[in-house]
């Protein structure tokens, strides 16, 4: 299943830009701001990884949903460990949650569709990333003039690799149905 080793790789390279961001910002985030981001990585790494995890290796369904269960509590405790212990806890549970849904929304798909489901999971995933961190970015901009910013601290920056990853997807179609369906489904 090497077409979907890059899917994951993304997700978790856009997840370690989200979190590095929350720690970057955390004295000008408040409460709600860090709650909300930690809220919503954990969901979309519990929902995208769970469900990429589920096409990666079929009929695991434990373990995929242990893994998309882990890795979203592990991404949404560690964005909310620097604005205190509740946004910790809601990270953490979202994680839990979307784990779970993930990898049983592939796990229930039929064969043919579990393609446009994991595209469909990354385009989405991508999208949050992309507002997460635009409302990281104006909470802790609120009223204060930006200084120069790194190249990779700038919201068109992340949008370009929004773009780009969703492009990088939705052109990988082919080889992720080749490999997701049984051969006698496959068509020549």
């Amino acid at each position: 299943m090497q077409g979907l080793v890059p899917l994951v790789l993304i997700y978790l390279l856009l997840a370690a830009w989200i979190i590095s961001t929350v720690y970057q910002y955390r004295q000008s985030l408040s409460g709600m701001a860090g709650m909300t981001a930690a809220m919503a990585l954990g969901m979309g790494i519990g929902l995208g990884l769970g469900s990429l995890i589920a096409a990666w290796i079929p009929g695991q369904f434990a373990l995929a949903t242990a893994l998309g269960m882990g890795a979203g509590a592990i991404a949404g405790a560690l964005t909310g460990a620097p604005v205190g212990m509740m946004a910790v806890l809601d990270g953490l549970l979202s994680g839990v949650m979307a784990g779970m849904m993930g990898a049983m929304l592939t796990e229930m798909m039929p064969p043919g569709d579990v393609a446009l489901t994991v595209q469909w999971m990354v385009v989405l995933y991508s999208v949050i990333i992309f507002i997460i961190f635009l409302m990281l970015h104006q909470a802790a901009h609120t009223g204060k003039r930006v200084a120069s910013q790194a190249f990779w601290q700038r919201p068109v920056t992340l949008f370009l690799v929004v773009v780009i990853v969703i492009l990088f997807t939705l052109q990988h179609d082919l080889n992720l149905t080749r490999e997701l369906l049984p051969p006698s489904v496959h068509t020549h």
